[in-house]
């Protein structure tokens, strides 16, 4: 996903299949295609071309990448995460021979 993130944040329109974390990230149904489904996948490059020329599209791509997936937000959610962890894991010290 992160190749995905960075071409809409550069305001490119991206075709890709929907596989892994791809669909969560908020593109347009239309430039999403099955893994393996070949005339899906030519659906959707043509509607991605037809796209290029929308500046409306790719700017609410940009708008959307930097609201939800900036660095920042990215680091936030990765900190939720470890200090969720951490907090429900208890360590044994007896199980590391001290």
């Amino acid at each position: 996903p992160l190749t995905v993130l960075e071409a809409s944040a550069m305001g490119c329109v991206p075709c890709v299949a929907r596989v892994g974390g791809i669909p969560k990230l908020g593109l347009p149904e239309r430039l999403l295609f099955p893994a393996g489904d070949h005339v899906g996948c030519a659906r959707a490059l043509s509607a991605a071309m037809e796209a290029v020329g929308d500046a409306g599209l790719r700017r609410h791509l940009r708008t959307h990448i930097a609201q939800r997936h900036d660095i920042r937000c990215t680091s936030r959610k990765y900190s939720a995460l470890y200090a969720d962890l951490a907090g429900k894991r208890t360590l044994e010290i007896e199980h590391f021979g001290a």
